[in-house]
């Protein structure tokens, strides 16, 4: 056949084929020379050394082979799942702590096979493939946010290297509709921090940034030096527990001293009590989001809250009249 006749063209006379499995998968080597005869008694004095071969081949390259096979297949998945589209999008709120009142919502992506969204971005950067990852997510996001409430921001999460990428760019300045924060996340690190603020300053104010788990270590701390951003989200670490923690509230008023003094905003991220929101407040901390306040949800599920809410309130409002006018009418009589 045409494998045969190949081999034959390149001067290989006898072969031998060596299989060893790995997880359920079979791999093997192939032994060829171009001296012995095809069926020679020499080849098969060969079997012994080349089966012990196999089984040192087996142990060696195994795990690797493997390895590769399931980066391979991660790498396919997540192309499919990017050519697809094939992620969600849920919104978190985030409000003022004195009333509760929503100013803007964090964008926060979901895997359709209900991985974990740090490790389906993680496992994407160690195929290569994280930036077509994160700009799919941004787009699905900026998509599904039309269908939110207006008169509020919307923020969407990147690592801070892809703001010097031409497409992520001009996907953000293309962007229209409601005010956008772009949260920097620590996935990757900040090599040239001059570049990242000239992309910024591209975007001509159109977009605002944010720094995200301010106090979870210290890049978060170097990039609100760097970067200058608009919003600072102190870490859900910070905040847990902070009405009965003498030393969390201390570090909680430094940043809000450093947030002044630099005229930026902290958001107190995770708050899920009311005592969280009352400690936070009396803090001087203006913004909060957390399970409090609201879960993540799609946009259409928020979108159809408000309208129910204010459905609510303008049938509060169009009854108030007439209970005053049937007082004024007891009182007369």
């Amino acid at each position: 056949d045409a494998y045969r006749s190949a081999w034959l063209e390149l001067g290989l006379t006898c072969a031998a084929f060596i299989p060893f499995g790995s997880h359920g998968v079979t791999h093997g080597l192939i032994v060829a020379g171009t001296t012995a005869p095809l069926g020679s008694a020499g080849v098969a004095r060969w079997l012994p050394s080349l089966a012990e071969f196999s089984t040192i081949a087996a142990a060696l390259l195994a795990p690797e082979l493997s390895t590769r096979r399931e980066l391979e297949g991660a790498r396919a998945e997540i192309h499919r799942m990017i050519a697809e589209q094939d992620l969600a999008t849920v919104f978190q709120p985030i409000v003022r702590l004195r009333d509760s009142s929503v100013i803007g919502y964090e964008a926060l992506t979901r895997f359709a096979d209900g991985r974990l969204p740090d490790h389906g971005f993680a496992i994407a950067e160690s195929v290569g493939a994280g930036r077509e990852l994160e700009r799919a997510a941004v787009v699905v996001a900026l998509r599904e946010a039309r269908r939110l409430p207006g008169g509020r921001w919307v923020s969407v999460n990147l690592s801070p290297s892809r703001l010097t990428e031409p497409g992520i760019i001009e996907l953000l300045r293309a962007h229209r509709g409601r005010h956008l924060v772009v949260e920097v996340t620590e996935r990757l690190a900040i090599d040239d921090y001059d570049a990242v603020r000239a992309a910024l300053d591209g975007l001509g104010g159109s977009v605002e940034v944010a720094v995200d788990d301010a106090g979870a270590g210290f890049a978060s701390l170097r990039h609100i030096l760097e970067l200058r951003p608009s919003y600072v989200k102190l870490d859900m670490k910070l905040v847990r527990g902070v009405e009965a923690d003498p030393a969390r509230q201390a570090l909680i008023a430094g940043m809000v001293y450093f947030a002044r003094q630099s005229g930026c905003h902290l958001i107190a991220e995770g708050i899920e009590t009311e005592a969280e929101r009352v400690a936070l407040r009396g803090l001087g901390v203006p913004f909060g989001q957390g399970f409090r306040f609201g879960y993540p949800a799609p946009a259409s599920e928020i979108a159809a809250a408000e309208r129910a809410a204010a459905e609510r309130a303008a049938a509060e409002r169009a009854a108030r009249p007439s209970a005053r006018r049937r007082t004024a009418k007891v009182a007369s009589a």
